[in-house]
């Protein structure tokens, strides 16, 4: 009989010892809000770039024309412009984000406007002006 009572006894306290913790647990998370930020990429990157040049593939690859008029169209300026170019995907989708920090203010215009009369109506190629690198951001 003694046995039995011990067995129990070590059985009621070995129970409450795991209820006690769980209930230490609910209110620990009851106390502790959970909160969910959202955070915008451009201001996480606190980077914008003047003209993102990307481009990118529906699953055929990338729009090769346009990248190398895009590219004659580089070499062609007058002040040399670092593009900033970031690899992305696996079928060459690339980002040109371009600080254009070279160009005096009427360059830069001339530029960006020379840029979008050459690649805006271009498939598979997405001009973003005043923007984030949004894939520089994957890459680094």
């Amino acid at each position: 009989m003694r046995s039995v009572i011990i067995i129990l006894t070590v059985a009621s306290v070995s129970l409450g010892a795991c209820k006690s913790k769980k209930a230490q647990n609910a209110t620990a998370s009851a106390e502790a809000p959970k909160t969910t930020e959202v955070v915008n990429l451009a201001e996480k990157t606190k980077e914008v770039f003047p003209l993102v040049v990307s481009f990118y593939s529906p699953g055929d690859g990338i729009n090769g024309e346009a990248h190398q008029q895009f590219l004659q169209l580089l070499s062609a300026q007058e002040i040399e412009v670092e593009p900033g170019m970031t690899p992305w995907g696996r079928e060459g989708e690339r980002d040109y984000c371009m600080t254009l920090e070279e160009m005096g203010p009427r360059s830069r215009i001339t530029f960006i406007n020379e840029v979008k009369q050459l690649l805006g109506d271009a498939d598979k190629v997405r001009l973003m002006f005043d923007s984030p690198c949004v894939n520089k951001m994957k890459g680094e």
